[in-house]
């Protein structure tokens, strides 16, 4: 299928991208890779979690297998309901979705619901499950943005800032809203010249991303840390009473306040 360039003519370039490309005479739509390949990156890093904060990987990967199955159901509910003027008139479309079309909004939904129910069947704890699970949710979500790109779709409203995208119309889909107000002539093309919404979302999860990752509970130590080994010999050879977590310093300080170890003084008089 020929389309045309998508233009950034306020960062003075173009980029022609096509929606698919052919193998053996079979069409692969771009926009269906670039969803398979944020799920498996995505499921990816969760498994990488898992395995740093030693839980059992094998949970999560069961869990991908429902939890893409219950997302993507539901992503597709959730944006097939909110476009029900165009698939009213056009049921079976409802079920072609390598045209594109699966709200992230409802993907998050199906894949919380499923979680919650794996688990309770699994006994696992619920939030230290999503804790893991969400650096891979972001994950799929930098790279599966850029599947609106591809299909041309998911875009914001008109402007003419420094980001303005231009998508010539005949090259969007019949299911996505136009207004005459993004549309714009450029050398006797109709355009629409509108927000990347797509660059934005994948921009904003990624500094999401390594937010997560700088702050989340550090289990490997850092070079500028104390060796915490040498300091808790120091403090037995030295008879200094230390707490590792805020439960055991919260002892010892109500501890030392009902005089709890006052026996030190008769076992080593001043």
């Amino acid at each position: 299928m020929d389309v045309g360039p998508i233009r950034f003519p306020h960062l003075g370039f173009e980029v022609l991208v096509n929606k698919s490309f052919t193998v053996f005479g079979f069409e692969i739509a771009y926009y269906g890779v670039i969803m398979a390949l944020s799920m498996v990156c995505g499921a990816l890093m969760a498994y990488h979690e898992a395995k740093r904060t030693g839980q059992k990987v094998d949970d999560y990967i069961d869990y991908t297998l429902f939890g893409i199955v219950g997302g993507i159901i539901c992503a597709r509910l959730y944006y097939v309901i909110f476009e029900w003027d165009y698939y009213s008139k056009n049921l079976t479309q409802i079920f072609n979705l390598r045209g594109g079309g699966l709200a992230i909004y409802g993907g998050v939904i199906g894949a919380v619901v499923v979680a919650v129910i794996f688990c309770k069947v699994k006994k696992m704890k619920f939030f230290k499950f999503t804790d893991t699970a969400v650096l891979g949710l972001i994950t799929g979500q930098i790279i599966g943005r850029w599947g609106n790109f591809f299909n041309r779709e998911a875009f914001g409203s008109y402007t003419d800032s420094l980001f303005a995208m231009q998508i010539p119309v005949a090259d969007i889909g019949t299911n996505v809203d136009v207004t005459d107000a993004m549309k714009v002539m450029i050398n006797g093309v109709e355009y629409v010249q509108v927000q990347p919404t797509f660059l934005y979302e994948s921009v904003l999860n990624l500094v999401l991303l390594i937010l997560l990752l700088m702050f989340r509970d550090p289990l490997t130590p850092k070079p500028n840390e104390p060796n915490e080994a040498n300091l808790l010999r120091l403090c037995d050879v030295h008879n200094i009473p230390v707490a590792t977590n805020i439960a055991t310093a919260e002892a010892l300080i109500h501890s030392l306040a009902r005089g709890d170890l006052d026996w030190r003084d008769i076992v080593n008089p001043k």
